[in-house]
């Protein structure tokens, strides 16, 4: 068999098994978010007990799961999606809720400026959009500023806890969702017959793995 073209599958074979991992890790992300179990709980307590789930950094002395998951975060955040209630998990300025972009992308000078870039929406609400910023506003930041201001208060709040949903899936988040975004890009079959079948993710993920290799084409 040709080393090159030997080389290419596994190297084809390896970056499907990468995704699917991916896809896997994301989901303990929905679930650390969404379900209410001792796991959980401990884990909320010990790395997210000060910071929400799109802010909380690494740490050296941090678990290898835990640096995994943080690795996969950024596919994860990208799928997942804030409907603000009362504010209680939406981040004022890094979560996307007022639009399709966070407010600090649209606004970068004043989010540069502010001294409270971890606040979330509730904390906003509290202090009546007193914001604190590290020097005074020019007319036209200060104008920006009460744009954001109106535009914030205009929003739509309800009296109950801020709600995850996922973007890429109507019924709610599948690992399935998060591998076939990752995959929109590749060519050929992306063995669909596999995620559908009713077997554990395990066995799904060791299958799907294997019949790349079965198919891929070889030159004897």
């Amino acid at each position: 068999m040709d080393h090159h073209l030997q080389k290419q599958e596994k190297g084809g074979a390896l970056r499907i098994f990468e995704k699917m991992n991916i896809s896997f890790l994301c989901k303990w992300w929905w679930k650390l978010e969404n379900e209410k179990c001792l796991w959980q709980q401990i884990i909320q307590q010990k790395y997210l007990s000060h910071d929400l789930t799109s802010i909380v950094k690494g740490k050296n002395d941090d678990s290898p799961i835990w640096k995994d998951l943080l690795k996969v975060r950024p596919v994860y955040l990208k799928g997942r999606k804030i409907k603000t209630g009362r504010g209680d998990r939406t981040l004022f300025w890094l979560d996307p809720w007022l639009t399709q972009q966070p407010l600090c992308t649209l606004y970068p000078v004043l989010f540069d400026l502010c001294d409270m870039k971890k606040c979330t929406v509730l904390d906003f609400l509290t202090i009546n959009g007193q914001l604190h910023f590290s020097r005074w506003l020019p007319p036209l930041l200060f104008e920006q500023w009460l744009g954001v201001v109106n535009q914030a208060f205009s929003h739509p709040f309800e009296n109950e806890q801020d709600k995850i949903i996922w973007k890429w899936h109507a019924k709610g988040f599948t690992s399935k969702s998060v591998y076939d975004k990752l995959t929109t890009e590749d060519d050929g079959y992306h063995f669909r017959h596999i995620w559908k079948a009713k077997i554990p993710y395990k066995i799904k993920f060791s299958v799907g793995f294997l019949s790349r290799e079965l198919s891929s084409p070889r030159i004897t």
